[in-house]
């Protein structure tokens, strides 16, 4: 027996084997790496999103509470409001909520939602309907 050429044909034949087993065990590693830095920018987006968001209820909550305080009220009281008052004051609200919002939120934002004015538009009613001085009715 030749165990030099036994050995050299044993290598031979487990060589691709060890090959095609390597291969396979370096594309899982890259699949898995992959869908590691898949989750973590998912986890990024989702973390800019709620900040956003967070930032934008804050800011339409201080912009009606400083409305009611300066417009709203001295409308009330005075018996000057109505429809043509509100949709003005509303206008006023959308544009400062807009203005007063850093461009990162308004990015964030704006890449979840296209239609960004309708949707600050909800903000404010939904800050409106909870402020501290609202009386429903």
């Amino acid at each position: 027996m030749n165990w030099p050429v036994i050995e050299l044909d044993a290598l031979r034949a487990v060589l691709p084997l060890l090959a095609a087993a390597a291969t396979a065990l370096v594309g899982k590693a890259a699949q898995y790496g992959l869908h590691a830095v898949a989750g973590l920018k998912n986890q990024q987006v989702r973390d800019a999103l709620d900040w956003a968001l967070l930032r934008a209820e804050t800011v339409a909550q201080d912009v009606v509470v400083a409305l009611n305080a300066t417009e709203v009220n001295t409308l009330k009281a005075s018996h000057s409001w109505n429809a043509t008052t509100a949709a003005r004051v509303k206008v006023h609200a959308l544009d400062t909520l807009s203005t007063s919002l850093p461009a990162a939120v308004r990015e964030v934002l704006g890449a979840q939602q296209p239609d960004l004015t309708g949707w600050f538009g909800v903000l404010i009613e939904n800050a409106v309907a909870s402020a501290p001085n609202h009386v429903p009715g």
